[in-house]
């Protein structure tokens, strides 16, 4: 995602525990609404990627549905920081 790419390298970090502060600051401030769309376009995208290999709709809807999931917990652990 840029716009936490932007958030948190503006300047240079220089120790481990500034970036963890600095990843935890830009998820804290990030709408929602941009966390939903990056979602919506890895879903999109991985969508092409396993009808290209997996060509089977049970396999694909389950396969987009994990990552969906794992998407989600994702944001959720990292929100609780």
């Amino acid at each position: 995602m840029a716009v936490l790419q932007d958030h948190v390298y503006r300047l240079p970090v220089r120790y481990v525990d500034e970036l963890r502060q600095r990843l935890i600051d830009g998820w804290s401030s990030m709408q929602q609404t941009v966390i939903d769309e990056a979602i919506d376009q890895w879903r999109i995208r991985l969508g092409h990627v396993l009808r290209s290999v997996a060509p089977e709709t049970d396999t694909l809807n389950i396969c987009l549905n994990v990552l969906l999931l794992y998407c989600w917990f994702i944001a959720y652990k990292l929100s609780l920081y």
